[in-house]
């Protein structure tokens, strides 16, 4: 598979090149076209036992429930646990995956089969916490 990436930016100077020319419907199909490219996320999904994430932060993660069923949801992912907090993770000096629930605070998560990076927010719409 093609890294999007690469072939967004190719696109990109390609349009630049082209956009020097008179020619209304191709600069419209094309810019058409870059819009599309950069809409579209497709999630690649990345097994935990093969990687992990290389940073902190929330990820779109497949949750194993109890064995029993999977569930896609969105989890915290920490290269040090007990930089998290101290209290709930005193000895976890390891990656992990966490939430935190405002009765019974930090908890592991340790059913998470695979991740993804989160697909930007659309134009327009500002991220909260």
């Amino acid at each position: 598979m093609a890294d999007r990436e690469k072939v967004v930016k190719e696109y990109e100077d390609f349009v630049k090149s082209f956009s020097k020319r008179d020619d209304t419907y191709y600069k419209s199909l094309f810019n058409s076209v870059l819009v599309l490219l950069k809409e579209q996320e497709a999630v690649n999904w990345t097994k935990c036992t093969d990687r992990i994430p290389n940073k902190d932060g929330e990820y779109l993660v497949v949750k194993s429930i109890i064995g029993m069923f999977n569930k896609i949801d969105v989890c915290a992912f920490a290269l040090n646990l007990h930089e998290i907090d101290e209290f709930d993770f005193p000895d976890e000096e390891r990656p992990g995956w966490y939430e935190h629930d405002s009765e019974t605070g930090y908890f592991e998560w340790t059913g998470i089969t695979h991740w993804a990076e989160l697909p930007t927010m659309p134009d327009g719409i500002v991220e909260g916490r």
